[in-house]
């Protein structure tokens, strides 16, 4: 049991830097498309295109950008919930590892 703990536990020692690595890539994708949308709008004002229809074009320009956000995004969650998935293993076998070590103790 005590194996399976300390390998756990070495993956989730890990899980901070992917994590963060995860999350650093979702913002830059987030800026990507803002960015994308921001200078389309600008390029659609210039040209007098109206408000409404301009924030419509500009979003439909930066569709690709918004759909990598959502992907990576999505991704983001995944990780995490596979890391609260991970948490809760460890902290049962941890349970169960006391719980083998007490009836050991007691059958003596």
């Amino acid at each position: 049991m005590e194996y399976f703990i300390r390998k756990a536990v070495g993956l989730m020692e890990k899980l901070p830097d992917v994590m963060l690595e995860i999350n650093n890539r979702r913002y830059d994708v987030e800026r990507a498309h803002i960015a994308r949308k921001q200078t389309q709008l600008a390029q659609y004002g210039r040209n007098n295109v109206p408000a409404t229809l301009a924030r419509a074009m500009a979003e439909v320009d930066a569709h690709a950008e918004l759909e990598v956000w959502h992907n990576v995004k999505a991704g983001y969650h995944c990780a995490a919930g596979a890391e609260r998935s991970l948490r809760t293993e460890v902290n049962s076998m941890l349970s169960f590892n006391r719980a083998i070590a007490h009836q050991f103790g007691a059958s003596r």
